[in-house]
């Protein structure tokens, strides 16, 4: 279970938080923070599909008017989607430790269960994890498998196997990366060549390593095109004004958050937040952008 969640340091003064109080009064930010934290806690994946505008009143103890909570965090942007559908906004962006939780603890729960019960046997039991990581489980494969990386162990012979030379591993017990048919390996030349293996279906293959993200490429410049990118998001910031500055803080940037699976979206998403440093008075800088710097929901 979650034990807490990120709050950012720009919170109190965020034009969200800001709308939030003219309605609700100074109380109205405490429960705002007091219902992320619940969130945190009770839905880690930020969707509050399922309950009603008074769950979630209730949820924070909310004691002004009914529905009064939920419709001012929905006008200010906080929240999003409609009755019995609500979800934070941008939860998995800001609390991304916390939108995990059920993905680690589901990972964790595979790993035991194959370290007991062994790679074929935990796809029985846990098959729709199985089917999302690109196992599968062959009804009819040969021998029993013990180990946590499905290392297979074959019964006794029975006089008709073929020699180790030529036997095939089934895919189920093999551990193989990218979904492919191994052939036992052995010292000795084979007299006649296995046929090539073949990949597995398409929905079983790897998954593509180009959602993982790159980091900002050394040469990468104000274009024509991000100028457009810029004017859309926001006309009243000067591209020209905050490109050095994004290209200079996101190449010195460290550690995982400095790579994006979309530098696009990353610029839209700096151009938009100085607007918003203008709308409030605020000097735009570096650190509002930081990943590091838990930026407000």
């Amino acid at each position: 279970m979650t034990s807490d969640a990120r709050i950012s340091t720009s919170l109190p003064a965020h034009p969200k938080t800001k709308k939030v109080i003219r309605r609700l009064g100074d109380g109205g930010a405490w429960y705002t923070v007091c219902l992320f934290l619940w969130t945190a806690v009770n839905r880690s994946d930020g969707d509050l599909a399922g309950l009603s505008t008074e769950d979630i009143e209730l949820s924070v103890d909310w004691r002004g008017e009914p529905n009064a909570f939920v419709t001012a965090l929905k006008d200010c942007g906080f929240l999003d989607g409609e009755e019995g559908a609500y979800r934070i906004h941008d939860w998995a962006e800001h609390n991304p430790w916390a939108a995990g939780a059920e993905a680690r603890s589901e990972k964790s729960r595979w790993a035991a269960v194959c370290k007991q019960h062994g790679r074929k046997q935990a796809a029985q039991m846990m098959p729709e994890y199985a089917k999302r990581i690109g196992e599968q489980c062959l009804d009819g494969a040969t021998g029993t498998d013990n180990t946590a990386t499905g290392t297979n162990k074959s019964s006794a012979g029975t006089g008709n196997e073929l020699p180790s030379a030529h036997r095939r591993v089934p895919l189920a017990d093999s551990g193989t990366a990218g979904g492919m048919r191994v052939a036992a390996k052995t010292s000795a030349p084979s007299p006649s060549p296995l046929p090539s293996p073949s990949p597995l279906p398409e929905e079983h293959e790897k998954p593509s390593n180009r959602s993982r993200g790159t980091r900002l490429p050394d040469d990468w410049t104000l274009t024509a095109d991000r100028v457009a990118l810029a004017k859309d998001a926001d006309p009243r910031v000067d591209p020209r004004r905050e490109a050095p500055k994004f290209r200079d803080y996101w190449l010195a940037a460290t550690g995982k958050n400095a790579v994006k699976a979309n530098w696009d979206a990353t610029w839209r998403n700096w151009i938009r937040r100085a607007g918003e440093s203008l709308g409030t008075g605020v000097a735009h800088t570096a650190a509002n952008d930081s990943p590091a710097s838990s930026r407000p929901l």
